[in-house]
């Protein structure tokens, strides 16, 4: 993947299937000319399937990883801060290292207080069974299902 920053000085080349975009700066910004189209005669004329000038690029995010590289993960237990409840254990890639923010649900390795189970609709935040402290609201993190964590209401552990 190629990736184009556009910068308000200089010359800019973008070369790919022998077509070329190229920006000056200093005399197109003044005319208002924002891309300037340099084809080579071998090339006919038509829309490009790479880019057009008047899209802006931008780089597709990256799915989380999925199957047996997950397997590999580190499971750690998620808590209620609260009451001290397992509520699910969840595979984590790198441990208890860094803080957890958000969860997908495909990686939630058992459901030990029936967190998922017992939820109802999509818009209703999770809630602990025991104390009914609200520890996560649901959201869809690049096309995948997931629990976006409140601060301070979890804590991690690694049993």
């Amino acid at each position: 993947m190629r990736v184009i920053c556009r910068n308000a000085i200089g010359l800019m080349l973008f070369l790919q299937d022998k077509r070329a975009w190229a920006s000056f700066a200093s005399r197109d910004l003044q005319a208002g000319v924002r891309h300037r189209r340099v084809v080579p005669s071998s090339v006919p004329f038509g829309p490009s399937p790479v880019a057009s000038p008047d899209r802006r690029c931008f780089a597709a995010a990256a799915k989380p990883k999925r199957g047996s590289v997950v397997d590999s993960y580190q499971t750690v237990s998620v808590n209620c801060a609260k009451c001290g409840e397992r509520l699910f254990r969840y595979k984590k890639k790198n441990g208890t290292k860094s803080n957890l923010v958000k969860c997908f649900v495909e990686r939630i390795s058992e459901d030990c207080a029936g967190v998922l189970r017992d939820h109802g609709t999509s818009a209703d935040p999770y809630s602990c069974p025991s104390c009914q402290t609200e520890f996560a609201r649901s959201a869809i993190i690049r096309g995948l299902p997931a629990l976006k964590l409140v601060g301070g209401k979890i804590r991690m552990t690694k049993k």
